[in-house]
C-alpha cells in the first residue's frame, strides 16, 4: 500500500521539489555537513531525485547513490538528469527498501535523507542500516519535520513567499499524520542506533530539524572502501 501511495504521489512531489528554490537550496547546503573526505554518499528517499542532484551539482565528483522503494520516483529521478545536465555521471539510482540495504558493510561516509525518515514505519530497522553502511566516522544526515514548530506559516510567509508556505504547509500535516519529531526524539531514535549526534537545529523557517550524527570509529582504516551496490537500476 505505501508503494502505490508514493508511485501516485510520485508527480506531485517532482513538481513541488521543481518549484520550490527554498528546497533547493536547502537540499545544497547538506554539503556544509559532509566531512572534508567525503566521496561517497548514499542519498535514502532520494523521491525524484533533488536532493541527490542539488548535492551533486554542490560537490562536483562526488559519487551519489540515490535510493527510493517507489519505482515511479526512480523513474522521475532517472529522467530529471535532463534539468541537471551538469550533474556528475557518478551519480546512480537504485530501487530498495532501506530496511534491507543492497550496500557492503561501512562502505559510504555519509548517509542523507532529506524529509524521509519521518515516513518510516521501522524506524529502528532503517537506522540500524544506516550505522551497517557508514564507515566508522562517516555522518548520517537527516532533515525531518519539527513537531514543536507551527503547523501554519504566518501571514508574512503566505504574503512572501506563497508556495514555501503551502509546502511547509502540507509537510507538517503530513508529518502530524505520519510522526514529525520533536528534538529529542530525533537525538533519541538517532542513538539507539549507535549513532553520535553532534547537532539538531531548526531548519526552514523552524518547519525542520537537521540532524548530524556520527558513526563511532571502531573499525580499521581497511573499512573506508568505497561503495559499490549490488545492483544498478539506471535505466529503470
Amino acid at each position: 500500500m505505501n508503494r502505490t501511495l508514493f508511485d501516485i504521489a510520485a508527480g506531485y512531489y517532482d513538481f513541488t521539489a521543481g518549484q520550490l528554490p527554498r528546497w533547493q537550496e536547502h537540499c545544497r547546503s547538506v554539503a556544509a555537513h559532509l566531512a572534508s573526505d567525503t566521496k561517497a554518499v548514499l542519498d535514502l528517499g532520494s523521491g525524484p531525485g533533488v536532493s541527490a542532484y542539488e548535492l551533486s551539482g554542490e560537490v562536483p565528483g562526488l559519487r551519489i547513490i540515490g535510493t527510493d522503494f517507489s519505482k515511479k520516483m526512480i523513474q522521475r529521478a532517472v529522467r530529471n538528469r535532463e534539468r541537471y545536465p551538469t550533474a556528475a555521471q557518478s551519480l546512480s539510482w537504485m530501487r530498495s527498501d532501506a530496511v534491507h540495504l543492497p550496500v557492503r558493510s561501512s562502505s559510504v561516509d555519509a548517509v542523507t535523507g532529506h524529509s524521509f525518515l519521518y515516513l518510516v514505519p521501522q524506524r529502528e530497522r532503517v537506522l540500524s542500516e544506516v550505522a551497517r553502511v557508514l564507515r566508522p566516522g562517516g555522518r548520517a544526515i537527516f532533515l525531518e519535520p519539527r513537531a514543536e514548530g507551527r503547523t501554519i506559516p504566518s501571514g508574512r510567509t503566505w504574503l512572501r513567499d506563497p508556495w514555501f508556505a503551502w509546502t511547509m504547509f502540507m509537510w507538517s500535516l503530513v508529518g502530524r499524520w505520519d510522526g514529525r519529531f520533536t528534538a529529542d526524539e530525533l537525538r533519541s531514535c538517532l542513538e539507539r542506533s549507535g549513532l553520535q549526534v553532534i547537532r539538531c537545529d531548526s531548519q526552514l523557517d523552524g518547519f525542520g530539524w537537521l540532524a548530524v550524527a556520527l558513526k563511532p570509529r571502531t573499525g580499521s582504516a581497511a573499512e573506508n572502501a568505497s561503495a559499490l551496490p549490488e545492483q544498478d537500476t539506471r535505466s529503470a
